[in-house]
């Protein structure tokens, strides 16, 4: 491919932020629940909190339980008065990714199921809403480029295939080169010429039974469903640590092959954080030294603009030096770089 596009949390919002990543994952689930509760007999009815975010409880117990420091986290979540309760946590040993790899290590399932429903949850929560560029995307860049494009995204979230249906009556059609045993959506591999959409953590419309290891794609709305084998089929995603499986692992063969080709590489909202170092050792092994590289992201205003594309600037050297040409930083965020791409 000539031109890939990496997506990682930025690019599902118009600037370079939005959804939870890092600390915020899981943890902020309640955030953007907040809100004042009626008031019965003198003290807030949270009877209505207590059944949509039993989850939850469950999850602040098993941090309990895991971490002994954080056993205060479910009697602080039960008398948290007439607001929702979002504990603050800011120490990496406590982040969803590490939570999973330390309860690998106790082969605790049921603890590794409860916080990958409430991954589920919480993306699916966000995603639902939100300003998504990615028709802007299709229409301004897909279109010009069908036949020499590969998307690469880090992305649990479908707001990129949301507009299959659309994109369909334009020539766009993804392929996410996996093999499934199943298949529920109208139209995906129907068509030829598609456009490789490589989703290296798995996808929120993924699943794969527990029992007989089938994969299913699907628009799941729920985290569970059950497999014509009688198993429980859960959302196929993983997280930086977790052990990839056969399939998945093909992905990132394939990635590795696409950036190999690639002659420029934009790389829109994935900052290549400290705990994934998976992924940034892809980029360091696959990005060969004439490739055009691309940075899309958002400066806050609060920040100077040209500090921060020195910082960037300084970074991306630091982690692929080996790289000839000059690296182009956008900090218009992805919505007007978008706006711009065709100018």
């Amino acid at each position: 491919m000539n031109e890939v596009f990496v997506f990682g949390a930025g690019a599902s919002t118009s600037l370079a932020f939005g959804l939870p990543l890092g600390n915020g994952l899981v943890w902020d689930y309640h955030l953007s629940c907040t809100s004042m509760k009626e008031i019965k007999n003198g003290v807030p009815d949270l009877t209505e909190d207590n059944e949509r975010f039993a989850d939850f409880r469950n999850f602040l117990i098993l941090m309990g339980n895991t971490y002994p420091e954080l056993k205060y986290l479910v009697r602080e979540f039960d008398k948290r008065g007439s607001v929702m309760f979002t504990p603050f946590i800011n120490r990496k040993q406590y982040f969803a990714d590490d939570v999973l790899q330390k309860l690998q290590e106790q082969e605790n399932q049921e603890g590794i199921s409860l916080v990958k429903k409430l991954i589920f949850q919480h993306i699916y929560g966000v995603s639902v809403g939100k300003d998504k560029p990615y028709k802007n995307f299709i229409e301004n860049v897909m279109l010009n480029k069908k036949d020499s494009i590969a998307i690469i995204s880090f992305n649990f979230d479908c707001l990129l295939t949301d507009y299959f249906e659309n994109s369909l009556e334009n020539g766009i059609y993804f392929d996410y080169l996996l093999k499934f045993d199943q298949i529920s959506i109208d139209g995906y591999k129907k068509y030829k010429n598609q456009i490789p959409l490589i989703k290296l953590h798995g996808s929120l419309d993924w699943g794969i039974c527990g029992e007989c290891k089938q994969t299913q794609l699907s628009f799941f709305r729920e985290y569970s469903t059950e497999c014509i084998c009688g198993g429980t089929i859960e959302p196929y995603i993983f997280v930086p640590h977790q052990e990839l499986d056969k399939r998945i692992s093909l992905l990132w063969s394939r990635a590795t092959e696409v950036l190999k080709n690639a002659q420029k590489v934009t790389i829109v909202g994935y900052s290549f954080p400290d705990y994934d170092q998976k992924s940034l050792e892809l980029f360091k092994n696959s990005l060969s030294a004439d490739v055009n590289l691309e940075i899309v992201d958002y400066c806050e205003t609060n920040r100077n603009e040209e500090q921060e594309k020195l910082y960037l600037m300084k970074k991306y050297r630091k982690m692929f030096p080996h790289i000839k040409q000059d690296i182009n930083i956008y900090l218009k965020g992805f919505k007007q770089y978008l706006n711009e791409y065709n100018n």
